[in-house]
């Protein structure tokens, strides 16, 4: 059901792979003031207590910057003692937990999750129930989560319990800008 491969890879390893040269210089903070605002604060922070979550149309750029932050935490795990941070796409963690619920807790055991595509329109019961493990456990056990969503958080459709918890774990700020996607 959420089996996503593409020529053997995983839906994120995907996703990486395509926008591995992108950083966040090459972003274009033009029409998203307040997006460099908080992600200059964030690079700046050894320690993140609060994550990230970017919501906007497809294409504005959420994943690019996304991907960049991870690899900014990377470097800082790998060269100044960070926390270790975790890239997953959506779909990767939705097969994972159907299959192994202690593999999918294990993987979550990281500093900071990133997680591509976490919320889309009209999402499953299925998907819904990962959202709200995920939510849950990430809370619970303290650790960090940043995201991207093609839906506004208004326009959500979930429990008040996961919405309050995502309050307190991630800052939550809109990505600006046309579908970059189409002017290639």
């Amino acid at each position: 059901m959420f089996e996503g491969k593409v020529l053997g890879y995983s839906y994120g390893e995907v996703v990486m792979h395509r926008l591995a040269k992108k950083t966040l210089e090459d972003f274009d903070w033009s029409e998203n003031r307040i997006l460099a605002l908080v992600v200059s604060k964030m690079v700046a922070m050894d320690i993140w207590s609060k994550g990230l979550g970017l919501v906007g149309w497809t294409g504005v750029g959420k994943t690019h910057v996304l991907i960049s932050l991870y690899k900014e935490r990377m470097w800082r795990a790998i060269y100044k003692n960070g926390q270790i941070p975790a890239w997953f796409s959506f779909q990767d963690l939705c097969s994972l937990y159907y299959k192994d619920r202690d593999g999918f807790r294990d993987v979550l055991l990281g500093g900071i999750i990133f997680v591509d595509d976490l919320f889309c329109k009209d999402q499953s019961e299925e998907e819904m129930r990962v959202v709200k493990e995920l939510v849950y456990y990430i809370y619970d056990l303290g650790k960090v989560l940043c995201f991207t969503s093609n839906v506004l958080m208004d326009m959500l459709d979930i429990d008040e319990r996961v919405k309050s918890r995502l309050s307190e774990l991630v800052e939550v700020v809109e990505v600006f800008g046309e579908d970059r996607r189409k002017l290639l």
